[in-house]
């Protein structure tokens, strides 16, 4: 029985991922990732349930965006569609929180004009936002933004207005690469 201590979430962690390095990965999506980059996705997200800030991590082999301060899970969503490298970084940050008010390039802000006051006054996020992080991979809700070139990740308007809102920038994104998770027993 689990108590739900810090001690003890922290500790499954450690057991879950010695168990994982110590057993074959395959995935039958594609082939699998290289131990090295699966233990430093899993090492990086040891790292930030000890910490005490929000971040997401994407679930490459679930299609699964979460949302997570420390060990608590806020928030799970699916990624409706998504277009990334076979071998994407494990960690990205956000670099910064996009509005689009008409269409622009995607990775673009928009320009303040004279009479454009009212756009610095919006602080919440609209379906029409867009997250930008590392290595130009952009989160976005909305056929605004397309077409986008890869890497970039399609997600619901809900998901994309709660992960506007929780993350600030620098916030660590880490992908868990195909594979991570479908471990399976040695053959005897």
């Amino acid at each position: 029985m689990i108590d739900g201590t810090r001690e003890s979430r922290t500790a499954m962690a450690w057991v879950c991922l010695i168990l994982c390095l110590q057993a074959p990965i395959h995935s039958a999506a594609q082939d699998s990732a290289p131990l090295p980059r699966i233990n430093r996705a899993l090492q990086r997200w040891l790292q930030l349930i000890d910490g005490d800030l929000p971040f997401a991590i994407l679930d490459l082999e679930s299609q699964a965006l979460r949302l997570h301060h420390g060990s608590a899970l806020l928030r799970a969503g699916v990624v409706e569609s998504a277009s990334l490298d076979p071998w994407p970084p494990s960690d990205l940050v956000l670099e910064a929180k996009l509005r689009s008010y008409r269409r622009l390039s995607p990775h673009r802000e928009p320009a303040a004009g004279p009479f454009d006051w009212e756009q610095y006054l919006a602080e919440e996020a609209t379906e029409n936002s867009a997250l930008l992080f590392s290595h130009s991979l952009l989160m976005y809700s909305t056929e605004i933004w397309e077409p986008v070139r890869s890497p970039s990740i399609r997600v619901s308007p809900e998901d994309l207005i709660a992960f506007y809102g929780a993350l600030q920038e620098g916030a660590p994104l880490v992908l868990l690469p195909f594979g991570w998770s479908s471990v399976t027993e040695k053959e005897q």
